[in-house]
């Protein structure tokens, strides 16, 4: 049985190069969005030292991700309804640039805070618009497949 893709964003059939490109970007999508969240454990030995931090700044540092992230779901929503989700997938990879350069030239633990915080905006923004974009593209057969492996990638 063939399958046949439809682009539920410009409401139209895809052709075969068009199936062949979105094929082709789904595991570099999910893949990149993974790799960038990484961990913060293995690097907090290096920052007490190099801050010179109690428990409580290290325990902000450690949550600024999440404290980003809630704030970025609803962010992502708003500008998902209102600029679509391919911009918006575009418009996500901002935070992702600009966190970890507030990271990496923080000079006070608060600055690399809010760098996590930045970071975390860009999980929360991912987290909404790219399960709703991969739902959209994938054919029905495999759709909930498609997002439950980008969301088990995650977890």
């Amino acid at each position: 049985m063939a399958t046949t893709w439809y682009d539920a964003t410009n409401e139209r059939l895809l052709s075969p190069a068009a199936k062949a490109q979105a094929r082709c970007g789904r595991p570099v999508l999910c893949g990149s969005l993974c790799a960038v969240q990484g961990l913060i454990g293995g690097a907090l030995h290096g920052i007490e030292r190099e801050f010179d931090t109690n428990e409580e700044q290290e325990e902000l540092i450690v949550a600024g991700t999440k404290f980003g992230a809630v704030p970025g779901a609803f962010l992502g929503a708003v500008l998902m309804l209102a600029y679509g989700r391919r911009l918006c997938i575009a418009l996500d990879s901002i935070p992702y640039v600009v966190g970890p350069v507030m990271m990496a030239l923080a000079s006070e633990w608060w600055v690399l805070v809010l760098g996590r915080d930045v970071v975390g905006m860009g999980v929360g923004i991912s987290a909404i618009v790219v399960p709703a974009y991969l739902g959209e593209m994938s054919p029905a057969r495999t759709r909930g497949t498609i997002v439950s492996i980008y969301e088990e990638m995650l977890g």
